[in-house]
């Protein structure tokens, strides 16, 4: 249950956000870019940069963060 659904008079309102996620070649020597709409994050990505640190600066909040790990793992 929202606010809005306690609150009389009020509109509901829908959210969406996108992170589209490309990869190109095979598993091992490919690649791909991953881009959050808020423009938070957008990078390029692989099988090595999946398994390393490079997720994880200070700057990108949380649900950058969770949109981020689920457009790779799509």
């Amino acid at each position: 249950m929202t606010a809005n659904d306690k609150t009389p008079g009020k509109s509901k309102i829908a959210l969406t956000q996108r992170a589209p996620a490309e990869w190109a070649g095979d598993l091992v020597p490919g690649s791909g870019r991953l881009t959050v709409g808020s423009g938070a994050v957008d990078v390029s990505h692989s099988l090595k940069s999946r398994h390393e640190d490079v997720f994880a600066p200070q700057h990108f909040n949380e649900m950058s963060m969770y949109q981020a790990a689920h457009a790779l793992c799509g």
